[in-house]
This record gives structure tokens, sequence and C-alpha cells, in this order.
């Protein structure tokens, strides 16, 4: 189990906690702590409550902040090493700002993993966990992920349209890896996350490289898993600052790697359209921040000598009915009051420029 941090000392105790409290033998489990030059005395919080258990664990303390993504990878390459290598081993992402709800929730990770590679696991926000966080996710037809229900609250309209329908284990697009269990033969075989995706659209890309390895990625709509979104983002610096400080501008990074999934996943042609679209933003409001990240896009890509993958037809991106239809309905079971027509007018304005660019693209075609 793999947990990389970042001044999360408000959230390490109840994550240990859910940990040490699992009804599995631990001693089989080995925990890899990755902190990224936390100043709030994480990595001594997360040593107190790790010496309280059986647990196996290794914490490393990183001398700066090098990123989410390639903080996660020190951390891969360590487990490896400690290890022996993956091999049939499980790997199981955890975010910081998460905990387990249920004790059974290791033997469920055993099981799942057995059956499929790749298996993320639903989330679960608000005090009480009464609102859904992830049950999987898509990419729209513009190369932006959107999250299935995020932010709806459980009715009994939401379990009755929706979560009842659904079995327990199904396929997606995409899955948050905030909690995610990645078998290692799979790790092994298509590598690490990618370190240019220093924060964002990290495990967006990783998925779409599992799909278009012919590996599935499923979800277990257990809702085992508590998280609360954004609760460890931070932004500071400049992109053009120190060279020994990593640039982490949340609108930065989140600029440039869209701009890198959109020219690998989804073709030039949207790239290009997405490029000119950051440029006229940019140049009208000023925001240089997506300047460097057209240019640094533009680098990687010629660096990396990046070329077009190919995805099972239909995945990416949805149709924009289904997208329209996907806004409507979440539109509805937050609002019921407001009426069908109101959810089905909402949705299709949400998706109006979809149609709009897929026409175009059509003519360009």
């Amino acid at each position: 189990m793999l947990v990389v941090t970042y001044n999360s000392v408000g959230f390490v105790g109840r994550l240990c906690g859910s940990i040490l409290s699992q009804d599995y033998d631990l001693s089989r489990v080995l925990v890899v702590v990755v902190d990224n030059g936390s100043v709030d005395g994480t990595v001594e919080e997360f040593l107190r409550c790790l010496e309280k258990g059986s647990v196996n664990y290794v914490v490393v303390k990183l001398g700066r902040n090098l990123g989410f993504t390639p903080a996660n990878n020190v951390g891969l390459a360590l487990a490896s090493r400690v290890l022996g290598g993956f091999g049939d081993k499980v790997v199981l992402l955890l975010n910081p700002d998460t905990y387990l709800l249920d004790k059974g929730f290791f033997r469920v990770v055993d099981r799942v993993s057995s059956a499929l590679p790749v298996v993320g696991f639903a989330t679960v926000s608000g005090e009480g966990g009464e609102v859904v966080d992830s049950i999987g996710m898509f990419v729209d037809f513009l190369g932006n992920p959107q999250d299935l229900f995020c932010c709806v609250r459980f009715t009994p309209r939401l379990r009755r349209l929706v979560l009842d329908v659904l079995p327990r284990l199904c396929l997606v697009p995409l899955v948050c890896f905030a909690a995610v269990a990645i078998r290692g033969d799979v790790i092994s075989r298509l590598g690490f996350l990618r370190n240019d995706y220093v924060m964002y659209f990290d495990d967006t890309e990783y998925c779409l490289r599992l799909w278009s390895s012919g590996v599935p990625v499923a979800v277990y709509r257990g809702f085992m898993v508590w998280h609360a979104r954004g609760g460890t983002q931070r932004s500071r610096g400049d992109p053009r600052g120190r060279s020994d400080q990593v640039f982490m501008d949340i609108p930065y990074h989140f600029a440039k790697n869209n701009l890198l999934l959109v020219y690998e996943y989804l073709g030039p042609i949207r790239y290009f359209l997405r490029l000119l679209l950051y440029g006229v933003i940019g140049a009208i409001w000023r925001r240089r921040y997506l300047a460097f990240a057209i240019t640094d896009s533009i680098r990687l890509i010629v660096k990396r000598g990046v070329r077009r993958r190919r995805l099972p037809r239909g995945l990416v991106p949805f149709s924009p009915r289904t997208w329209t239809l996907l806004w409507a309905l979440k539109y509805f079971i937050r609002y019921p009051a407001r009426g069908l027509s109101e959810a089905i007018s909402y949705g299709t304005k949400r998706a109006s420029l979809e149609y709009i660019r897929l026409r175009v693209l059509k003519r360009l075609r």
C-alpha cells in the first residue's frame, strides 16, 4: 500500500487508525509512505501511529516537494526493491485524505483483484459520508475527466435510479486514484505513472494507457472509502522560478496536463483546438500560466516523441447524447422539485459546446 503525503497531519490519524483496525493479517501488508517535504509534522504523526500496529512499513521523507506523481513513482520503485519485484502482488494507492470505512476492505481488495487487474473503489465525502465523491469517471469530448454523480447526496431517488441498478463491480472508462488497486503484473508491463504529470490527470492518463493496451478498468461500487476531495491541494511557486523548487501552481499543471492528454489520446486536431482556446483566454485575460502550459506541452510532446494512442471504440469521447443524459440525470437527482424538463434543458446547455465541436471536427476530417 502506497500513500504520498504533503502537510497532511490533519488526516493521518484517521487513515492510520482505519488501516490498523482492518480484519486482515496485517503482516501481509507493506505500507510505504512517501512524504513530499512536509513541515507540519506529518511524518512524525505517521510513525507514531504505525508503530502501534503490527503492519510492515517504510517511511521516506523527501527533501523537497517533487509533486504528487513523481513521489508516487518514488514509492513504487522503493516498494519494488523491498519486495523483490511486484510479481503477483497487489499495489493499493491511497490518498492521504482518505480513510477506510469498512474493516473488511483489504479482504475485498484481494477478492476483486483476483478477478480484474485494475479496480478503483467508489468514494464518499461529507461529514457523515452522505455525499457521492466518485463512482467512476469518463472523458468528455473536450478531454476533461468527469466524475459520475460527484457531489450528489445519497437520496432514495439516487439509489432507485442509479445505485440499485449498477452491478457491484462494473467496467468504467476511468477511476479516481484516490483509492485504486493495481495488480503487480500490470505495473511491471506498463510502467509507473508519468512524471511529466506532476499533479492532475495522472490517473486519467494511466487509465487510458491501460485501455489502449487492452487492460480493462473497473470500479467497485461498495462505498468503503471516505475521501476529502481537494483536501491536500497546495499551490505555490512560479514555473520559471528557482530550479530547485517544483512549480506547484494548480491551474498551470491542470492546463499543461490536459493538453498532453488530449494530444496523446484524442488526437492532434483537438489538441490544436484546445491550444488555440487556451491561447485566446491567456491573451484576453492575461493568464501567463497558460502561455507556460502551452509551451511546456509542446516541448514535452517533442521531447518524448508522443504519438497518438488508439482506444477502444466508444470509450473516448462519450457521445454528446450520453453526456447530455448524464448531466440531466445528475441535475434531476439533485433538484427533483425543478422538474424533468428543466433538467433536460440544463443537460442540453452543458453539452451544447460538445455538439458544436463534434460537427466542426467532422467537417475538418
